[in-house]
């Protein structure tokens, strides 16, 4: 008798532990995604950049969207954008100053992004022969991370500077539901 619940406890510890090993796995593969999701938006956004030379009509409507196929097409639903996660997206242009006539920069915003995921895609290098298309990262409503430029003030190696420091980063992740906005030139 006494062996018999020996061999249960041991199944039970096993099934246990194989149900938390795919979980994380699980969850490991949304992250994933989320930042191959955000990749994509970037690297399509940039390439329409080429062709137009400004982001000023960055496409307002999903149907524009949809046919332009600028979007993995898993990240539309019910007439919205969203990230693998469930948080809503959104994607604008963004101006130099309030005089400009056309935008420079584009931001995508992922809201609702757990903390892990957070950190996960806050890591994503995005250099590319010595430079970035990043140029500033912000994580919830805190001062955001720079490129370190001669005109940013944001010396590399700084706290708020591109690309974030891990402890850094751990910090500005600070909830569950974590609001990242990336600005792209």
């Amino acid at each position: 008798m006494m062996e018999a619940l020996m061999v249960l406890s041991i199944i039970a510890i096993l099934a246990v532990s194989g149900i938390n090993l795919m979980n994380s796995l699980f969850t490991m593969f949304k992250q994933n995604m989320v930042s191959n999701e955000l990749i994509e938006i970037q690297k399509n956004i940039a390439a329409r950049f080429r062709v137009f030379g400004f982001y000023d009509d960055i496409p307002t409507d999903i149907e524009d969207w949809k046919r332009e196929k600028l979007l993995p097409n898993q990240m539309i639903a019910n007439d919205e954008i969203h990230h693998r996660l469930g948080g809503k997206v959104t994607i604008l242009p963004k101006y130099k100053n309030e005089n400009d006539e056309h935008a420079a920069y584009f931001t995508v915003q992922f809201d609702d992004v757990p903390q892990k995921t957070c950190f996960v895609i806050g890591q994503i290098n995005w250099t590319m022969s010595q430079s970035s298309d990043l140029v500033e990262l912000q994580i919830n409503a805190d001062e955001p991370f720079v490129l370190p430029t001669r005109t940013s003030g944001v010396e590399k190696g700084d706290d708020k500077a591109l690309p974030v420091k891990t402890n850094v980063l751990m910090n500005a992740c600070k909830s569950g539901n974590n609001t990242m906005i990336w600005t792209f030139r």
